[in-house]
């Protein structure tokens, strides 16, 4: 196995340049039994032997679903040579629901730490200050290593940052040759200006 390039960032998270996306893998936005888990626990192996390292899931894919096939896949795979990424959704933003959540998606991935957990999407009634102090906890835990946010603007990433102890070391958003939301809002470049890694 050959490791792809990596682009380092503010929060000192090497990023490979590459990842492999597990959106659909288990279901989508529900469990689907008729799904073929084998192969994507296949596919996820396959990636690794072919130089992935960055796998990113959500508590949201397939109600949990995709990260226990994550979980399964990586079961004998060296798990320091891996970046595990997982999101909390929205609705878990309370100080309690996302440290609950996190502690699922850490049984589902069967790890003991993720590498990156993401806010999946910003919940407008839960204040980012309750979120930031379970995040900043998470961590000092060493359940989780770094902090990213996904579908977040300049000014809900400036807020989120007021309160945590440490950088945002990525945001995930829709970018694409067809999208270019991200140059037209300035958010590309608050990015790019602040050292934080953008996925697109």
């Amino acid at each position: 196995m050959s490791s792809l390039p990596t682009k380092d960032n503010k929060a000192n998270m090497p990023l490979p340049l590459l990842g492999l996306g597990t959106w659909g893998m288990g279901g989508y936005k529900e469990r689907d039994p008729n799904n073929d888990d084998a192969r994507d626990i296949q596919a996820i192996r396959d990636a690794f032997s072919n130089g992935l390292t960055h796998i990113d899931t959500a508590e949201l894919y397939a109600q949990g679903r995709t990260e226990e096939l994550v979980g399964q896949a990586i079961q004998d795979l060296p798990r320091s040579s891996l970046l595990i990424a997982s999101k909390v959704m929205g609705l878990n933003l309370g100080y309690d629901d996302t440290r609950a959540a996190c502690e699922r998606s850490l049984q589902r991935l069967k790890t003991d730490y993720i590498d990156l957990y993401y806010i999946h999407w910003r919940n407008l009634d839960i204040p980012l200050k309750e979120t930031a102090k379970a995040l900043n906890e998470l961590h000092r835990d060493g359940r989780i290593k770094h902090i990213g946010v996904c579908n977040f603007n300049v000014n809900s990433m400036k807020e989120l940052q007021a309160h945590l102890d440490r950088p945002i070391a990525v945001n995930q958003s829709h970018y694409s040759l067809v999208y270019r939301e991200p140059e037209r809002t300035g958010l590309l470049d608050y990015c790019r200006d602040e050292n934080i890694s953008f996925l697109a």
